[in-house]
């Protein structure tokens, strides 16, 4: 949870605490430098405090019900979750990327 709040805080300086920011990324890009090293520091804080904060969750549910013998939810439990494990995998990679990308471009436009 500090993590995911830090990712907030970080997030807010780098868009000039313009909400609308969030959902046009352009507004923040068109910040400039000084906001490329806030935004990549906002994907790593992202990255740690939303989505790999999932996956021990989803191993000890898996081993809980694997240790109370259900076998039958633990199938189905399994099956559903393969697109989780899939956002599990790839929603760290995209955000870094993300944060990488922005940042980048927010340095080439000062």
């Amino acid at each position: 949870m500090p993590l995911a709040l830090g990712c907030f805080a970080v997030s807010l300086p780098a868009a000039n605490f313009d909400f609308a920011a969030f959902d046009n990324p352009a507004l923040i890009i068109a910040v400039g430098a000084k906001a490329a090293g806030l935004i990549y520091w906002s994907m790593i804080l992202d990255t740690f405090g939303y989505y790999l904060l999932l996956a021990p969750a989803a191993v000890f549910l898996w081993l809980w019900l694997k240790s109370k013998n259900h076998g039958n939810i633990l199938g189905m439990a399994s099956l559903a979750a393969i697109g989780p494990y899939i956002y599990l995998l790839l929603a760290p990679i995209w955000a870094l990327w993300l944060g990488i990308v922005v940042a980048r471009g927010a340095g080439e436009v000062a």
